[in-house]
């Protein structure tokens, strides 16, 4: 198991071989949801964007480790628990384009820039209302 640098609350695993393959290779749509800090989340927005799709954002909020805990009250004794921020990108793409998106939503990480964790799902199907 792997852990993001960025040390969100659960744990990641990176699946190699022939299983994860297999499962890139499967046709239909796919679901990407990537979870950065607020910054970065214009960053991601905008190599979506170079790719012609669409994307929704969500604020979200994290209860891990990344939380702040704040001193208050009349003798400092009482203390308030405040969520992390996070932001979420979701957007869906067609099987055979995933790769290229994974890749160049990677590309705006660096050393200085840890990145988020990116989640990839398979759309069984899709209907317009």
């Amino acid at each position: 198991m792997v852990r993001d640098k960025a040390r969100l609350p659960f744990e990641i695993t990176k699946e190699e071989g022939k299983e994860a393959q297999k499962r890139q290779q499967e046709g239909g749509k796919k679901r990407v949801e990537v979870f950065v800090s607020p910054e970065k989340a214009a960053l991601v927005l905008s190599v979506i964007k170079k790719m012609n799709l669409e994307a929704t954002l969500y604020d979200s909020r994290g209860y891990g480790k990344e939380r702040q805990i704040i001193t208050g009250g009349g003798r400092g004794t009482g203390k308030i628990e405040l969520p992390s921020t996070r932001h979420t990108v979701m957007t869906i793409i067609d099987s055979h384009r995933l790769k290229d998106l994974v890749d160049a939503i990677k590309a705006t990480t660096s050393k200085d820039r840890p990145g988020g964790v990116i989640a990839v799902s398979h759309i069984e199907d899709l209907v317009n209302m």
